[in-house]
């Protein structure tokens, strides 16, 4: 069963170059290529480039999703704030760093939302319009 898994960065660097280079020492520590990246300065803090992408991973069943997932992103943080699968939306959480919990330098904060491919969403109920994605 694969799932996508939407990405959010904020490095401490002066240059999308430098960003785009540490995005790729993430994607190589983790084990997980990125696509669709889109590196930008933070309009909030000059001081920090915000780094989105996408990537897809494959779990055997949705009980070994969670477990995979956050033995993945163990690789690049210690400490994660998790965000629980409902009953309705058994394949779909998110997770946060803990302050100065990233292992790589360079990289403040990281999360990530956990969502179904578009094609496994047949007769599942509309997405609420509630929620924001990072």
């Amino acid at each position: 069963m694969k799932v996508n898994i939407d990405w959010c960065f904020f490095f401490e660097v002066n240059s999308e170059q430098k960003a785009k280079k540490l995005i790729e020492k993430i994607s190589a520590s983790m084990g997980l290529p990125f696509d669709q990246v889109k590196a930008e300065r933070y309009w909030k803090d000059k001081a920090l480039f915000r780094v989105g992408a996408k990537s897809k991973f494959e779990v055997a069943t949705p009980k070994d999703e969670l477990y995979e997932i956050m033995m993945t992103a163990g690789r690049i943080a210690r400490a994660w704030t998790v965000s629980a699968p409902s009953e309705e939306d058994i394949l779909e959480f998110g997770g946060t760093t803990q302050p100065g919990s990233v292992r790589i330098p360079g990289v403040d904060s990281i999360s990530f939302r956990v969502v179904r491919p578009e094609s496994d969403q047949e007769g599942a109920r509309p997405p609420r319009s509630d929620r924001v994605l990072v």
